[in-house]
This record gives structure tokens, sequence and C-alpha cells, in this order.
């Protein structure tokens, strides 16, 4: 008999032999990847949502979860103070939308709300 070329088990074994270390390297960053991107996601995820409702991870933490009635009541005078509805906290804190990749300054005290 006369092989025109080589078997599947010929072929698999010259690949698994070959150089079994060189894909470390990028099997390894392709893990890391995998796990930060969902984790980066997350963190993304709550850090909008803090500045949309215009709260500080402190007041998130301490003042709306807290169980003290006193607490709870200050949480939401202060809520209601400063608190202008989603897209206007986004607004006042990343600044117009067409302008959110430009780094621009519009030379007055810092602040976008005018």
């Amino acid at each position: 008999l006369v092989q025109m070329g080589p078997t599947w088990s010929k072929i698999l074994h010259a690949i698994s032999n070959h150089h079994k270390l060189h894909l470390l390297p990028v099997s390894s960053l392709y893990v890391a990847v995998l796990l930060l991107t969902p984790m980066l996601l997350v963190f993304l995820c709550f850090h909008i949502y803090l500045t949309a409702n215009s709260m500080t991870t402190i007041e998130y933490r301490e003042k709306k979860n807290s169980s003290d009635p006193y607490v709870q009541r200050r949480f939401q005078v202060a809520h209601l103070k400063f608190d202008k509805g989603y897209l206007a906290n986004l607004r006042d804190s990343l600044g117009p939308f067409h302008l959110l990749l430009i780094p621009v300054f519009n030379g007055e005290n810092g602040t976008y709300s005018g």
C-alpha cells in the first residue's frame, strides 16, 4: 500500500510534541483576560450606578445600607439636595457627552454645572 499523506495520529503527535511550552504565555494571558474582564465590568457598572445616582462609595456603604433611621433620613435629605436625575448627574461628573473622550477645560471653576 502507498500512503498518500500523514495520518491524523501522526499530525496530532507532531503538534503535541512540538514546543509544548511556547503556548504557555499566550494561554496564561488568555486565562487572565477571561478572569479580569468580568470583574472589571462589574466594577465599571457599579461606578456608573454610583455616578448616575450622585453617590460616593461611602454614602452607598454606610448611609444607604444603615439600619439607623437617623442615618437613613440624613441620606435621603442629602440625596434629594444633590440628585438631578441620572443623565444630569452623569453630565455633572463627566462633562458634556459630546466632549466625553476629548480633554477640554472650559476655563471656569472646573465643573460643568452652570
